[in-house]
């Protein structure tokens, strides 16, 4: 039996009543914090859908607005990932796009 890995993401805590969060050059924008990945490059201006994990606030998990699942997005001052290396994927994945 196959188990949907995302299936769980039903129980992260929405961010706000309708989940909807806009991506912008620098990533998605909350709680005074910059959340980004490289998947993120080429949807900037596109809304989507974010949920966090309550255990760890240095994550956001993005969704497109039908729920799709498009990736983990992080903050980086939070994690103490620099962001030069997420910044550096995220411009290589916007060319692909």
């Amino acid at each position: 039996m196959r188990i949907d890995t995302r299936a769980l993401d039903l129980f992260l805590r929405p961010v706000a009543a309708d989940e909807l969060r806009t991506v912008a050059k620098k990533g998605i924008r909350l709680d005074n914090g910059w959340f980004t990945a490289h998947e993120l490059g080429g949807l900037e201006g596109k809304p989507v859908r974010v949920r966090m994990d309550e255990a760890d606030i240095g994550q956001l998990y993005v969704f497109d607005v039908d729920g799709v699942f498009i990736c983990v997005a992080t903050d980086t001052t939070r994690l103490g990932i620099t962001a030069q290396e997420v910044a550096a994927k995220r411009k290589g994945h916007q060319r692909k796009v």
